[in-house]
């Protein structure tokens, strides 16, 4: 239902970082590729 996924939403947000969610100058967040995105991203 919609409210079953709001929860999940904001359990969601909860667990990011409040560096990584500012808006302004945010943290970098590091994010691994698998070999096959990665030769699919390029």
């Amino acid at each position: 239902t919609e409210d079953e996924s709001r929860d999940y939403l904001a359990q969601g947000l909860q667990s990011i970082w409040d560096e990584n969610k500012r808006f302004l100058n945010p943290q970098e967040y590091p994010v691994d590729l698998s070999k096959a995105c990665w030769d699919n991203k390029h």
